[in-house]
């Protein structure tokens, strides 16, 4: 490609080789340059790869001339689309949401015959729908606690709302999904994909149709809005932007031009290589409504009000104008459009008007009656046809524009190369700039630094750690005392209920005197009548006594569910104590206070980072992680109620393992407890200090290195600094 003696693929190769050159340079010092030290460096290695996948394509000499359409949501793309590739036929969805809005690329295909078409739908990734979620998460919270809603939190909450309700799901569409259709059904295929209505729709990120019919000479990118909610369609979208040499900017005629329009001009549009801008200010027939009270001549008011919008527009344009000159360059690149009521004019017959197209022309027709007569028969008369078509949808100013831009695709293709070359060098070398004037700090830095002044500074940033760390430790092991005690209360009041269950269980169990018959007694010589009485006396056996050991099991059992119940409460209720709400609040409190008064004015100095909310956090780590350890490192189960069996005295030995395998339960809970709590010391060390000195340490590591090194790095930057200024403008010294 060649403008007059220019080689743009000469100029191109040129500028890759440049950008590669600063990359190496970049990765020559990167011990110096690191990516996460420098944005600038991050910049412009994107910079770089942006410029080796772009360049190429803008090159080919036979490409299609790409168009952008491009507005706020709702701003009558569609319906425009829908003018000017099928006729005025619904073929593009109107009504999308904010939210189900699609970035639809529209490409003409000579693969397929007149009527046919192809869809391809990209659905989000299962990480964009996971980020997606996370907002919807964070918009309930927000909304919960009454703060301001940010829009895009709002807009990812109705998005994975309309999928809940619709029952979709972004597991079932993973990867494009690609579709026959014909042009007259494409508006049927396209609701489920992409209407406010569409089951997928909320899924769907963008849409790329393929047909054989609208203008064959265009590539043509509907945008769902830069003011888009939805981050990553918006990403798609500038990305598909920066490929398109001219953009239709669509402003509602009603509000034209105004601050969301201006701020998608000059800040949100990509500025790497848009050469033409044609502006359309679109439902005209709205805005010469508001105006009828002007006017009654319907063909005086819609020029005088293009005449007025138009000079308002170029006042917006030249208030961005910028090197390169505003993209506004002719004011016949501003027009006014309405493409219901071109639609209109093209159908003539009011029969197949639908409820909003009767509505807009009815109040067109009130508020110019000498320029618009009502239907007759359904049909509408030649001359309202024609200033329905002429005076108010302005077809023929989009087609003129239209055609413009394609005469002159050869001058705008090498405009926007050599816009976009000019945007690339100028953003690669301001990232040079930036880069260069980082490294001159640093440099600035060494070089002013004395050594001895250095050592005396990372002495006092020692004793600083070690003061800290002891008024950390010392104030954790003041607060802990207050758990140890409740714990060793508790283990004191343990004792005594043990000591009372044993009794009760002694009290349980006595010895009872029983007597048993034994041997016959001797009659001796009785006579006949004595003797048979004798034999009938109950008491001719000798009564022997013996002990027999008893167990009220009655009491017993209730002496087991006291125990069982005291010492689950005792415990439970101590336990739920430790590191509680109280006890996290005053501890955030004495820490941060211990690690401020401890911290001295001339290391204070030095510190940039306020640590008190990070420490704050770091005690709610440690008092959550012994909690945790407190649940899951002694969550052994109490021992289950037993019932006694077996003889007197196997359950007396029942009875005495229970009560044992109860103060062994509590025993272990509470000593368990206690060695996790003082191991919370450990914690402290690792998670608290780590925290209140990490600036200090972060400051007096930086001090070693600058003392060790500096010599070195004042070398390394010196020669980073030379090699980039051969790559990039020199900014002043």
């Amino acid at each position: 490609m060649r403008d007059g003696t220019i080689d743009y693929e000469a100029e191109g190769d040129r500028l890759v080789a440049d950008l590669s050159a600063v990359v190496r340079t970049c990765d020559e010092y990167r011990d110096i340059i690191k990516d996460a030290d420098y944005p600038a460096v991050v910049s412009i290695r994107k910079t770089t790869q942006e410029v080796a996948g772009e360049l190429p394509a803008m090159l080919q000499e036979d490409r299609l001339l790409r168009l952008g359409i491009v507005g706020q949501i709702k701003a009558g793309k569609s319906s425009l689309l829908n003018l000017l590739l099928f006729d005025g036929r619904e073929v593009l969805p109107k009504a999308a949401t904010p939210m189900t809005a699609s970035l639809t690329h529209i490409v003409h295909s000579e693969d397929l015959g007149a009527g046919q078409a192809e869809i391809e739908v990209e659905y989000y990734t299962a990480e964009e729908w996971r980020e997606i979620t996370k907002h919807a998460a964070e918009y309930q919270r927000q909304k919960a606690s009454g703060r301001n809603l940010d829009e895009f939190l709002r807009a990812s909450h109705e998005l994975k709302e309309m999928a809940d309700e619709r029952g979709v799901s972004i597991t079932d569409h993973t990867d494009r999904d690609l579709r026959s259709a014909s042009v007259d059904n494409l508006n049927r295929e396209l609701h489920d994909l992409v209407s406010a209505e569409g089951r997928l729709a909320p899924l769907v990120k963008s849409v790329t149709i393929r047909c054989g019919e609208g203008m064959p000479y265009l590539d043509i990118v509907d945008t769902p809005g830069l003011n888009d909610p939805i981050a990553s369609r918006v990403s798609a979208t500038r990305k598909l932007l920066v490929k398109c040499d001219a953009v239709l900017l669509l402003s509602y005629a009603g509000q034209f031009m105004d601050s969301s329009d201006v701020e998608l001009l000059h800040h949100t549009l990509p500025k790497e290589g848009i050469s033409r801008c044609v502006v359309i200010g679109s439902k005209f027939d709205s805005a010469l409504v508001d105006e009828a009270r002007s006017y009654r001549d319907l063909k005086t008011a819609a020029d005088d009000l293009a005449k007025k919008l138009r000079e308002h527009a170029a006042t917006k344009f030249r208030a961005g104008g910028g090197d390169e000159g505003p993209l506004l360059k002719d004011e016949k690149d501003v027009i006014f459009v309405s493409a219901m009521c071109a639609v209109l004019g093209v159908k003539r017959d009011a029969g197949r008007w639908s409820t909003a197209e009767r509505d807009a022309f009815d109040m067109l027709r009130r508020s110019y009656p000498d320029w618009l007569d009502s239907p007759e028969n359904h049909l509408i008369n030649e001359d309202t046809a024609y200033n329905l078509l002429k005076q108010v949808g302005r077809k023929e100013d989009v087609d003129d524009r239209i055609r413009d831009i394609q005469n002159k695709k050869d001058e705008i293709k090498r405009n926007k190369v050599r816009k976009y070359l000019g945007a690339k060098r100028a953003e690669i070398g301001g990232g040079i700039s930036t880069l260069i004037d980082e490294l001159k700090n640093y440099r600035d830095e060494l070089r002013t630094g004395e050594v001895e002044q250095l050592k005396i500074q990372r002495t006092a940033a020692s004793a600083a750690i070690e003061e800290i760390t002891d008024a950390i430790i010392d104030t954790w092991s003041m607060l802990l005392k207050r758990q140890t005690d409740g714990i060793r209360e508790t283990r004191k009041e343990f004792l005594k209920e043990m000591k009372e269950q044993r009794s009760e269980l002694d009290g349980a169990v006595s010895t009872k005197t029983e007597y048993r018959r034994g041997e016959k007694k001797s009659a001796g010589f009785l006579g006949l009548g004595a003797f048979f009485r004798f034999l009938s006396r109950e008491d001719q056996y000798e009564s022997v006594s013996y002990e027999r050991k008893v167990i009220d099991e009655t009491s017993l059992h209730s002496t087991f569910d006291q125990a069982h119940d005291g010492i689950d409460m005792t415990i439970h209720e101590q336990l739920e104590k430790m590191f509680d709400s109280d006890f996290r609040t005053s501890a955030k409190k004495a820490v941060r206070t211990a690690a401020a008064n401890a911290l001295k004015n001339d290391i204070a100095g030095n510190v940039r980072r306020s640590v008190g909310d990070v420490l704050s956090r770091a005690v709610e780590k440690v008092a959550e992680q012994a909690r945790a350890d407190i649940e899951t490192k002694t969550t052994e189960g109490i021992p289950e109620r037993i019932v006694l069996q077996g003889s007197t005295d196997s359950k007396e030995s029942q009875a005495r393992e229970y009560l044992n395998a109860l103060s062994d339960y509590g025993f272990k809970r509470l000593n368990n407890t206690l060695g996790i709590v003082d191991g919370t010391i450990t914690n402290a060390e690792s998670e608290l200090v780590p925290v209140a000195t990490q600036d200090i340490k972060r400051y007096y590591d930086r001090l070693g290195q600058d003392i060790a090194e500096r010599e070195l790095k004042l070398q390394r930057y010196q020669q980073a600094i030379a090699d980039l200024q051969r790559h990039g403008p020199r900014p002043k010294s």
